[in-house]
Parts: C-alpha cells; sequence; structure tokens
C-alpha cells in the first residue's frame, strides 16, 4: 500500500483496503477520517481519491456523541440479511419497539435529533438502508418491496416479532411496503413527507426533481435548490447555525452515486396507491407545509386512502422534523403509547 497526502486528499493504492489490516499508526491516522469509495473501485485495483472529513470514533453514532436521559447506547455489527450486510444500531430499551427508516441517499446518522429522544421512551432500531451509509451497495435494481423485505430480514435476525415504524420520505415508501406485506408485525404505523407513487401524485418542480435527483454531481445552482427541497425558507434565511450543524451530521458516510441513483430508481418504480387502503394498522401520516420536495397535499391523499388515519401537518419544510424536533418527537411517542401492546 502506497500512503501520500496531497492537499486535502489522501492517496492509497491497495486492491482490497480495509483498514483492520493496516498497522496500528496507520489505523489510528485513518480512524477519523471518512472513506467514500465508488462501486467501480469496489471491483478493481485503482488509486482511490478518498477526501478526508473529520469523524468521530468509528463505530460509534455521531448523533448520540451529545445524548442525555436515561437512552442507553449500543452500536452493534452488520448482520447479513438476504445478498446484504446492513448496519444498524439499537438504542434505549422499554416494552415498545420502534424501527426508524430513513430516505433517498441518508443514512443512520441523520436520526441525530430523534434517536437521543426516542430512545428515552422505546427500544429504538436504525440502520442504514441498502446502498446507503455503511450498509452494502449492490449495483442492481432496487425496489420498494425489496427494502422492506430487508427490514423485515433484519427484524428476524434481531428476533423482533412486532414494532412500531417510522419512514420518512424514502423510507416512508419503504414503509407503506412493510405495512402492505408484513401487517401482523407492526403495532402502529408513521408516514412522513412521502406519497403512494404513480401518476396521481402531487410532483415538485422540476427543476426542484432535477437538482434532487442530480445528488452529489449538483451545479452550484442545484445545490442551492437542494436547500430549499429540504428546509423551509425561514429556517434556511433565519437559522445558519442549524443549517451548519445539519450540513456536518448528514455528511457523514455520504452515498456513491451510483447507489443515489439505484435508489432513485426505486422512488420512480414505486406505486402503493391503489392497494393503501388494506392497511389497517393504526396509522398517522405527517407533512411538513411548506415542503416543495413532496408538497403537502400527497400526506393529505394518504391519509384519505388508509382506513382511519390521521394527519397531522407541521411547520417546516421536507425535513420538518429536523427543522422542529420537539414538536415531531412528542408526537410520534404519544402515538406509539397510545396504541396498546398486543
Amino acid at each position: 500500500m502506497r500512503l501520500v497526502r496531497r492537499d486535502k486528499t489522501l492517496k492509497l493504492r491497495h486492491s482490497r483496503f480495509q483498514t483492520q489490516t493496516l498497522r496500528p499508526k496507520l489505523r489510528q491516522y485513518l480512524r477519523p477520517k471518512l472513506l467514500a469509495i465508488s462501486y467501480a473501485d469496489y471491483q478493481k485495483k485503482a488509486t482511490h481519491e478518498i477526501p478526508l472529513v473529520e469523524l468521530g470514533p468509528i463505530g460509534r453514532a455521531p448523533a448520540l456523541a451529545a445524548r442525555g436521559g436515561g437512552a442507553s447506547f449500543l452500536t452493534m455489527p452488520k448482520q447479513r440479511v438476504g445478498d446484504i450486510d446492513i448496519y444498524y444500531e439499537v438504542h434505549g430499551d422499554g416494552p415498545q419497539t420502534l424501527v426508524m427508516v430513513r430516505g433517498l441517499g441518508s443514512n443512520l446518522c441523520a436520526w441525530y435529533a430523534q434517536t437521543p429522544v426516542l430512545a428515552q421512551h422505546f427500544r429504538t432500531v436504525v440502520f442504514d438502508n441498502r446502498g446507503a451509509g455503511r450498509t452494502d451497495k449492490p449495483d442492481a435494481p432496487y425496489s420498494m418491496r425489496q427494502m422492506a423485505a430487508d427490514a423485515a430480514g433484519l427484524m428476524d435476525a434481531l428476533a423482533i416479532d412486532r414494532v412500531a415504524l417510522l419512514g420518512i420520505s424514502m423510507g416512508g415508501m419503504i414503509a407503506q411496503e412493510f405495512a402492505l406485506n408484513y401487517p401482523e408485525r407492526l403495532t402502529v404505523l408513521i408516514l412522513g413527507c412521502t406519497n403512494f407513487g404513480g401518476p396521481t401524485v402531487v410532483q415538485a418542480e422540476p427543476e426542484i426533481i432535477s437538482a434532487v435527483t442530480a445528488g452529489a454531481n449538483a451545479n452550484p445552482v442545484q445545490r442551492r435548490l437542494q436547500l430549499r427541497a429540504s428546509f423551509s425558507d425561514a429556517t434556511i434565511e433565519g437559522r445558519p447555525e442549524f443549517l451548519t450543524r445539519d450540513e456536518k451530521m448528514r455528511a457523514l458516510y455520504p452515498i456513491p452515486q451510483f447507489a443515489f441513483m439505484r435508489q432513485v430508481q426505486a422512488i420512480s418504480g414505486h406505486d402503493a396507491g391503489a392497494r393503501l387502503g388494506a392497511i389497517k394498522i393504526p396509522t398517522m401520516v405527517m407533512a411538513g407545509r411548506d415542503d416543495v420536495l413532496v408538497p403537502s397535499a400527497n400526506a393529505k391523499m394518504i391519509a384519505e386512502k388508509i382506513p382511519g388515519a390521521i394527519l397531522k401537518e407541521m411547520p417546516g419544510g421536507h425535513l420538518f422534523f429536523t427543522e422542529f424536533p420537539e414538536l415531531f418527537n412528542s408526537l410520534v411517542v404519544d402515538f406509539v403509547r397510545s396504541v396498546a401492546i398486543a
């Protein structure tokens, strides 16, 4: 292996790079760095350009560095589920288990405003979706049903029978498929900033969609639109410290572009509208009233299709649960607790 420092880039030449095989001094040097390698780099000998991004200790969820209260913390290994290894963590303890599913391109670190709080009330399971974070990233078609099966397989491996399931954005689509295919495994369903797919959903403006699907390849104009797709104008204009913190947290373990596009394709193939009436689980549907990526009208359409669903519109944009975590977290706690455990 050859290691060269050039400006802010670390060059490594090795066919199969694993930090655990390195000498202690080199391993200590790399420990707090982010290793972002594309799928093509996994498959062949190559010189990898690896940005140096400061992290906390590897294996510790940065979201929980400042946790308080009685929530316990436990970092778990990867779990083999079907054709992939899934990275997951279990936090807290309680009579009810809450599983949370992230959205497009995101990973469990982005639950930084939820996990420390919700883990004080529930056994809280978070994981990285297929293609994201520290979970495997096969370069093959993904689907919402497949990712719902990933979640069910993880529950099997953890010997968890029934859970409260919370899914946001793409995670809300995964949660819909989970509820349709594994209804006996849910106590409650919570869907946030999502839609049911197909031709009748309320779409974002074309420039917003183009900016978001550009991912890491976005130009400066698209990067500004990506920010607007995530947060309300009030937050963008009035809370610069919040935006800085969120950007740092969401930059951890970035998704490679090929895997990002596999998730985008899965979103494009999602169409559950005609089937939502079969969901009989207590359901709460939430949306940010200023969401320009998944307009809040979609939440109303979902709530109308799921019998007895509760609709909650909140202040904020697409990531309203990050903008207003106290309100969001309290609604989740109250709704999950409202359902008796059978």
